[in-house]
């Protein structure tokens, strides 16, 4: 009678009312190919050996896109292979960035997430507090929720959250996963600093910025090719921006060096800037 209702739910078909509602208005995981996708990146970043530069990834998506709910889900599967395998369940830690954040506030949600005490002392003090207590857990992957608050500040500020959180990468051997809707050029640039790899799996966002910013004449560049992240930076900054950023590539990483100077190559050629 109730063999078109899905499994988990169809032994409750004939509970009464209440029970019922409270059913339909619990939160429920759909599965669907791109958050599967993301949930089996963020158990590849867990799994990784520990190594001194560690990748990352960094998820874009619309406001109510699901963001949040795939960290849940994550979280939920990490918690339940922890408890079968005998993981460390220290190993992922997830927060959330506050509204305004600065590199005491990221310490401070930090210690929150660990149940460790957060004393009202200097950054310095923070600092070491954070480090030896993500240490001692053997944390592999730290989630940060709502990335975009540390973007939507001076770009001072925004330099000293990104270089915090290299440095707690390059410190730990750690794995940064950061979740965000704000703008797509920043949330590149965020990539770059935190070493990530950018995931658009959450929407159509790159061929709607191709369509919108690339001219029409000019978007031969893009055809037959996968559009690389630092492609579509090459082709969105103004010409003294571009230059600028070219004379900084020498501190990236050979690998990024040399996506820098095809995406380069492409964007002169393709006469955009």
């Amino acid at each position: 009678m109730f063999d078109h209702l899905d499994p988990r739910i169809m032994a409750s078909a004939t509970a009464d009312d209440a029970q019922r509602i409270a059913i339909v208005s619990s939160d429920w995981w759909l599965p669907y190919a791109p958050g599967e996708d993301i949930i089996r990146r963020l158990f590849a970043l867990v799994h990784l050996p520990t190594r001194m530069r560690p990748p990352s990834l960094l998820v874009h998506g619309k406001p109510n896109a699901g963001k949040s709910a795939i960290i849940a889900r994550f979280c939920t599967l990490f918690e339940t292979q922890a408890a079968a395998q005998c993981l460390d369940p220290g190993a992922v830690v997830r927060i959330q960035a506050p509204p305004t954040v600065d590199e005491k506030r990221l310490y401070i949600e930090i210690l929150g997430a660990l149940g460790a005490p957060t004393p009202e002392t200097t950054v310095p003090r923070l600092r070491a507090m954070v480090v030896r207590q993500l240490r001692a857990r053997n944390t592999k992957l730290l989630v940060i929720d709502e990335i975009q608050h540390a973007l939507d500040q001076r770009p001072m500020a925004q330099q000293v959250v990104l270089n915090t959180l290299k440095y707690l990468s390059n410190e730990l051997g750690l794995s940064i996963a950061g979740f965000g809707s704000a703008d797509r050029l920043l949330l590149v640039r965020t990539a770059l600093s935190i070493r990530a790899n950018a995931c658009d799996g959450l929407g159509e966002w790159m061929s709607n910025y191709i369509h919108l910013a690339v001219p029409r004449g000019r978007r031969r560049v893009l055809v037959n090719m996968e559009p690389d992240p630092l492609l579509l930076l090459a082709l969105a900054l103004p010409i003294h921006n571009f230059h600028q950023l070219s004379l900084r590539t020498s501190l990236w990483s050979r690998d990024l060096q040399e996506r820098w100077h095809n995406c380069a190559i492409a964007a002169a050629f393709s006469g955009f800037n």
